[in-house]
């Protein structure tokens, strides 16, 4: 792979030319962009919004889409602009004023942070990167058509295939007029979906085709890493939900995602930072100034949640058990791979909550019985450098679910399977892992106190928390 300063001095400019969309075979809403690379690499990606029609497309109108769409571009711009890390960033098809600039700088910084990280680039320099707007061309926040008045919440519903929004979809159906929103989604997601009996006219997809350039480059020894793919997801759900006239679009989002992964250049890096409370904050702030007036609130209705509680709200939804998936890279298959850290937390958080017989059945095989994942476990639970580079929970809950599931082998006087021996024995003897003398009541109560919190750090509507709070009594 190239050296990253070599790249940044020979590829010194990246340019977002143009955006462009149209209406194609009458049913579908088709969004271009066309990014630029000095001196001369072009990309040129796309994406298609399916069953908009030309009503749709008058009744918002186009300064109200071209304005979405150029927000949805600079958020995309991420998956272009890391092949080279080009130290200057120009804007040729929007105006962005010195605050807007500072948001998009800041999302760069943070959101790129895991990126910077395994590319060991240097970006804590004042002069890492500059955004400049050569156009004079300011996109409207003002709406031209009347703003549909719900009388009560109209929810579109992201969905990935995981735990987390099987809960928010099962949730909101009851209380909501609801629909779901995939993105070039994994088989899982849509058999979430059919799980939820949520109709067919409610269920929106969208194809994203990335350039496959970038691809090219990649094999040529440019830069690859991970983006803050959250923050294009939330610009697109905001157009898709307005098109599609949803009020709200409710993310499911936890209170885990807030924790960083490890510190680098004096920056803490989090790989879920797009997911995290303060993006989540600036985005509104940044729509409510910048995005068409009346646009969808787009929150996080887990957010006031510990990844452990939703996994115990999740133990009594058994129809979605069988085919929810979190692994990447099991993805394309369908499949818990059962080697990854996504796998093993993913088990370990349900566990205090389901049989043996099931979790088993669900994931291939018994994951505490495999001690190759002690690495792995380790990280997880803060004992190395840098907690795994995954959608994953804090450290102190992990601490707390391996506990609860080494005290239900020890409640049917089982034998601990090996991995979950080696865990126990830490927990009982690592001090970095204790907060006080006596470990075994320490992590008892550490365990409720996570599974009896709400973090009040959340955008939720009123009417959102009651309903929220309800089911978590009621999971328990």
């Amino acid at each position: 792979m190239a050296e990253a300063n070599q790249l940044r001095a020979k590829h010194k400019t990246f340019t977002f030319q143009s955006y462009s969309w149209n209406i194609v075979n009458s049913n579908k809403l088709k969004i271009s962009f066309i990014y630029k690379i000095s001196p001369d690499i072009f990309f040129d990606p796309s994406l298609t919004i399916h069953n908009v029609n030309q009503d749709m497309i008058d009744s918002l109108g186009k300064d109200a889409i071209d304005t979405y769409v150029f927000n949805i571009g600079l958020a995309e711009m991420f998956s272009y602009w890391k092949t080279t890390a080009s130290p200057e960033i120009v804007i040729n098809c929007g105006y962005l004023s010195p605050e807007n600039t500072l948001f998009w700088q800041k999302l760069l910084l943070k959101g790129m942070g895991e990126y910077f990280y395994q590319n060991m680039i240097d970006f804590s320099q004042d002069n890492f990167i500059k955004i400049i707007s050569n156009s004079n061309k300011k996109h409207s926040n003002i709406r031209a058509k009347t703003k549909t008045i719900h009388n009560k919440p109209k929810v579109m519903i992201p969905v990935g295939g995981g735990k987390d929004s099987s809960v928010s979809l099962e949730i909101l159906k009851k209380h909501f007029d609801v629909g779901t929103y995939l993105v070039s989604a994994p088989k899982s997601a849509q058999n979430l979906i059919d799980i939820s009996r949520i109709n067919i006219e409610n269920q929106i997809k969208i194809t994203r085709n990335l350039d496959p350039k970038i691809f090219e480059l990649n094999e040529k020894g440019y830069l690859n890493g991970h983006i803050p793919i959250s923050a294009y997801l939330a610009f697109l759900s905001l157009l898709t939900a307005d098109l599609f006239d949803y009020s709200h679009v409710a993310i499911s989002n936890e209170r885990s995602s807030n924790e960083g992964n490890v510190w680098y250049c004096d920056q803490e890096i989090n790989h879920q930072y797009s997911k995290s409370y303060e993006f989540e904050s600036d985005l509104q702030n940044y729509v409510t100034k910048n995005l068409p007036e009346g646009s969808p609130l787009y929150f996080s209705f887990m957010r006031p949640l510990y990844e452990l509680q939703i996994a115990q709200i999740f133990s009594k939804l058994s129809e979605y058990q069988p085919v929810f998936r979190s692994c990447n890279r099991g993805q394309k298959q369908n499949i818990w791979c059962g080697n990854c850290s996504k796998c093993l937390f993913a088990w370990t958080i349900i566990f205090p909550f389901l049989a043996e017989e099931k979790m088993t059945a669900y994931f291939g095989k018994n994951l505490f019985e495999d001690e190759k994942l002690w690495p792995i476990a380790q990280e997880l639970l803060g004992l190395s450098k840098a907690k795994p580079f995954d959608c994953v929970g804090t450290h102190e809950e992990t601490i707390a679910a391996f506990y609860l599931s080494v005290q239900i082998y020890n409640n049917l006087k089982k034998k601990l399977p090996s991995l979950l021996s080696r865990v126990s024995h830490e927990l009982l003897n690592n001090p970095k892992l204790q907060n006080g003398p006596e470990a075994e009541n320490d992590y008892k109560l550490r365990a409720q106190k996570i599974l009896y919190s709400w973090n009040d750090e959340n955008s939720l509507p009123e009417e959102f928390t009651v309903i929220l709070k309800k089911e978590l009594d009621n999971s328990k």
